[in-house]
């Protein structure tokens, strides 16, 4: 399946997006030029607006971030993108090591030749490491807080997780964790002992055996391996299916709005909920998939500001704009017998996605959005569309 073309409005609000992220996690040019390969000043061109980058271009620098592309244009995952996975490994504990570094850097390998296998294409597996871009050693000068939000969000956004549980800590019991709450399969390769905590886990996992230790050296199945990938491969295309259409930012917008529109800072929230001023701060500016926030905290914010949580996760606020424009539209197609069903609803269509986009990129209080919304209430105004588009018969409003 080929991916739907995007409108030059639909990048320039994912391009809001990706530079809104930035600026929450004090992500730099520099730094997003190196997790993502793209040149740092071609990234500055895009962020100033100079430059209007590809989706796929764009989608590379998103996924840098662990933001799905699809989230940040607010639709569908109808595309053929790459299956992402998340390696979570020890690293902290063996950074001081020679040996053992160099031993899990074969083993990281070996697992990414399994991944990329050419059995596995259209589309195939991409796998993130930490170790590329959160090192302790090598990028130690990264702030905690950052390298918390970079691999969490890589964790709970990408399609799978694979741990190597390698050290008697193993380091990747957060990870455990997080992908258990986001609902992600986790491929676990296991030494012959391991604690009760992590084998007793909700995670969706796939367990398989290997053998030796990062002191000596590493063997495990590959053929095992493959059939797990396999198996997470099949339940990826089920999940997608089934839940294609949900994005995350919904949330984060409610929460700001209510926090702004009641008078409640962050702090004063925090204490109310029983939660830290940083993990609001964190639920206000991340991706829903990334904050995860449960069930019980969910509850709390919702009676604080007496709503309910589905107006918190899902439901929209209604737009009396969009509704009176609706009204007019049916207005004037009930008094016109001779219009063409079809032609009307696309023109509706088309209108409604425009005025949606121009919003989303520019913000309701425009020139351009309210001159779109004294269009809408003029039936002299649904005549004109109407007939352009039985002339020209395509989409009239292209540019925001």
């Amino acid at each position: 399946m080929k991916d739907k073309p995007k409108s030059v409005e639909r990048i320039q609000a994912a391009v809001k997006r990706l530079e809104h992220y930035m600026e929450v996690r004090g992500e730099t040019q520099p730094e997003l030029s190196k997790k993502s390969g793209i040149d740092q000043p071609k990234i500055s061109k895009i962020l100033r607006g100079d430059y209007l980058p590809t989706p796929e271009l764009l989608g590379r620098l998103l996924s840098a971030l662990g933001i799905p592309p699809n989230d940040a244009y607010d639709e569908p995952d109808e595309s053929q993108s790459p299956i992402v996975g998340y390696l979570a490994t020890p690293l902290t504990n063996v950074a001081g090591s020679e040996h053992a570094s160099a031993e899990l850097e074969r083993v990281v390998k070996l697992i990414r030749q399994v991944v990329s296998d050419a059995e596995f294409t259209d589309p195939p597996f991409h796998l993130y490491w930490p170790g590329d871009y959160t090192h302790p050693v090598l990028h130690a000068n990264l702030p905690a807080r950052q390298v918390y939000l970079t691999d969490r969000s890589h964790a709970s956004s990408h399609d799978f997780v694979i741990l190597f549980c390698a050290e008697p800590s193993y380091g990747v019991g957060q990870e455990n964790e997080i992908s258990a709450q986001a609902g992600v399969p986790v491929i676990r390769l296991l030494p012959s002992k391991i604690s009760r905590m992590m084998t007793g886990s909700y995670v969706r996992a796939f367990d398989m055996a290997f053998e030796g230790s990062l002191k000596d050296r590493i063997s495990f199945d590959h053929g095992v391996l493959k059939e797990h990938l396999k198996r997470v491969r099949v339940e990826h295309f089920q999940l997608r299916a089934y839940y294609k259409g949900m994005n995350g930012n919904v949330f984060r917008e409610h929460l700001e709005t209510l926090l702004h529109s009641r008078g409640v800072d962050a702090p004063k929230l925090a204490e109310r909920i029983g939660s830290s001023v940083e993990y609001v701060e964190a639920m206000c500016r991340e991706n829903i998939a990334i904050s995860n926030p449960s069930i019980r905290l969910l509850k709390r914010i919702a009676r604080q500001f007496d709503v309910s949580v589905s107006y918190l996760v899902e439901e929209k606020q209604p737009d009396h704009v969009l509704e009176d424009s609706e009204r007019a539209w049916r207005s004037w197609l009930s008094e016109r017998a001779d219009v063409d069903g079809g032609i009307a609803v696309r023109i509706w269509n088309d209108w409604k996605e425009n005025y949606a986009l121009n919003v989303q990129v520019h913000g309701a209080a425009t020139e351009k959005a309210h001159r779109l919304t004294l269009e809408s209430m003029s039936a002299a105004a649904w005549d004109r569309k109407y007939w352009e588009a039985v002339k020209h018969g395509q989409s009239l409003f292209g540019t925001a």
